[in-house]
């Protein structure tokens, strides 16, 4: 793959950075841009015009080669060695699980050693505000991205099986059938000769076995032996008395599933808070978030941004946030090199990186580079850097000395 190259004015200097024309490999040429502004990588626009990834990868390795010439840390070896598998694939991309505790706080993964070993800090603005969310910001402090994805739709479905079992109606009993009419009065009956004995029967007489039949001396009784008239044996016989339910009947509407541990899920208030702020930064960047940038990030100081899935180069000048421009219909365009990181919707201003300009506040709590000056981000102090694998000895900065223009390497 080729990328155009463009030359540009930084700080007295001209510098020559790699423009992106295709999606995927802007952490690739975010790296190699930052190592061009900070003097680490010299080109020729006069001899060259484009760049390939096997070239940007052989100046990779020039700048490791010289960073860590005579280190015999292992584990700054096998972070050496590791990385220089993956820079090859970072044509493609790179995925990134950000965390919502801290600016340079991401899940680590072997893909952000690459970063490390560049002494290059990745950082992030999507961060709830504590003030204005505590609720989200304690909810999220401890979560990462692809955490609270699976939690919030885990408790977005808990929720809505709760509310159905709880809404729906047992089913009705079937109506029981239709009595017969009344039945009609009996017919008297005529007297029958009796063959037993005709002895009277008086309450001391004993009635002997022998006097009633064998064959029904142990017979249930019958209808007709109740003493009913034939409409009344025939409604007993069509409509039998139900017997009661075995005690194996399942119901129809089980009682609801007992609730999932408490950490499993957010409450419904939680949730819809947390829906809430996700759609309000679905930019993947907040206000609070640029104040926490600029609290983190020293004068005159270099790092790359994660958001929305592209990885840009952050530069800190006079107090303000800016980022370089890379997109390759913007290479004709001269004023436009830096674009100030001021706003969350994307309406920022451009500069050839000549003009940088002094803040219009000096507030030292609020964010200088803000374009609303009162919002509430300016109010917060800053947040102390969480530094994810710095080399040993790097203290935040991107170096130790001073650099190309005052930039600090």
């Amino acid at each position: 793959m080729l990328y155009l190259l463009r030359a540009v004015r930084f700080f007295q200097k001209d510098v020559v950075i790699a423009m992106q024309n295709i999606g995927g490999a802007c952490p690739l040429l975010a790296i190699f841009n930052a190592l061009c502004l900070r003097g680490q990588i010299s080109l020729d626009i006069k001899r060259q015009t484009h760049i390939s990834t096997e070239e940007i990868l052989r100046y990779f390795e020039s700048v490791l080669s010289q960073e860590y010439k005579n280190s015999n840390d292992p584990n700054v070896l096998q972070n050496l060695i590791d990385s220089a598998a993956l820079l090859g694939t970072m044509e493609q991309g790179l995925d990134v699980n950000v965390r919502f505790g801290g600016a340079s706080e991401f899940e680590f993964t072997r893909e952000l050693a690459v970063f490390d070993i560049f002494k290059l800090r990745l950082m992030h603005g999507w961060l709830p505000d504590p003030d204005a969310e505590p609720v989200v910001t304690n909810l999220l402090s401890n979560l990462s991205y692809n955490q609270l994805t699976v939690k919030q739709l885990r408790s977005e479905q808990y929720w809505s099986e709760r509310h159905a079992a709880a809404t729906t109606a047992p089913s009705p009993p079937a109506p029981a059938p239709p009595l017969p009419p009344p039945p009609a009065p009996a017919l008297p009956l005529s007297p029958q000769p009796s063959s037993y004995t005709t002895e009277p029967f008086t309450t001391n007489s004993t009635i002997p076995s022998t006097a009633i039949p064998t064959s029904q001396q142990h017979m249930p009784a019958r209808p007709g032996d109740m003493g009913l008239s034939s409409a009344e044996q025939l409604r007993m016989e069509q409509y039998p008395v139900p017997s009661a339910p075995p005690a194996s009947v399942v119901l129809q509407n089980p009682p609801p599933a007992p609730p999932e541990p408490r950490e499993a899920v957010f409450s419904r208030e939680e949730v819809a808070a947390v829906s809430e702020w996700l759609s309000g930064t679905a930019s993947q960047l907040s206000y609070y978030g640029l104040s926490v940038l600029a609290a983190n990030m020293r004068e005159h100081s270099l790092a790359v941004l994660f958001r929305n899935n592209h990885f840009a180069v952050l530069y800190k000048n006079s107090g303000e946030l800016w980022l370089l421009v890379t997109d390759v219909g913007y290479a004709g365009v001269k004023n436009a090199v830096w674009e100030r990181l001021c706003t969350v919707e994307g309406d920022n201003e451009f500069v050839d990186g000549l003009n940088f300009r002094a803040p219009q506040t000096t507030s030292p709590t609020a964010y200088p580079g803000r374009c609303t000056s009162n919002h509430p981000s300016s109010r917060h102090p800053p947040i102390l850097p969480s530094i994810l694998g710095f080399v040993p000895g790097i203290d935040g900065r991107i170096g130790g000395g001073r650099g190309l223009g005052g930039v600090e390497v």
